[in-house]
């Protein structure tokens, strides 16, 4: 049986501890999706946000040791359930879409951090945990400028597959 979560301080720990667990799981895809991708441009995005992305593993792990709570890992169903998406559809797709399902996938993958740093930020901002607070908001900085690079490209390559 699982202990209850029955303060704020907790509920922050095991979200913190299912944000370590996403970026994990996304740093994983990440690897996959470039070995797909068949646009220089789409690899080249993957191996930016990858890089991003470890820096964002250790600024949750930080966040984590501020609040005493190391060792802290959840689990992070989304994450796992975005990924099997993305196998899946890879693996029916023919080879002329795999960019497009590539960056579809990393779009929901971009707006899911978003909305998970977000909160993050507003429970760790009512604990007055202010070095967690700054460090949630250079990773939601890095997913917000992500998401926006990854619509970006798939305009740009939906725009000259068209025309």
């Amino acid at each position: 049986m699982t202990e209850q979560l029955t303060t704020p301080e907790q509920l922050l720990g095991f979200k913190l501890g299912a944000a370590l667990t996403m970026e994990r799981d996304v740093l994983k895809m990440l690897g996959a999706l470039e070995q797909a991708a068949q646009h220089r441009q789409v690899k080249e995005l993957l191996i930016e946000h990858a890089a991003e992305t470890r820096k964002q593993v250790s600024n949750v792990e930080r966040c984590l040791e501020a609040l005493e709570l190391t060792g802290q890992d959840q689990p992070c169903p989304v994450s796992r359930a975005m990924a099997e998406e993305g196998r899946s559809a890879l693996g029916r797709t023919d080879k002329s879409l795999v960019d497009a399902v590539i960056l579809a996938g990393a779009l929901a993958t971009e707006h899911y951090e978003v909305a998970v740093y977000e909160t993050l930020i507003t429970m760790a901002s009512v604990l007055g945990a202010r070095k967690v607070v700054e460090l949630l908001e250079e990773n939601l900085g890095q997913e917000e400028s992500a998401r926006d690079k990854v619509k970006k490209l798939a305009l740009q390559l939906a725009e000259s597959a068209a025309g």
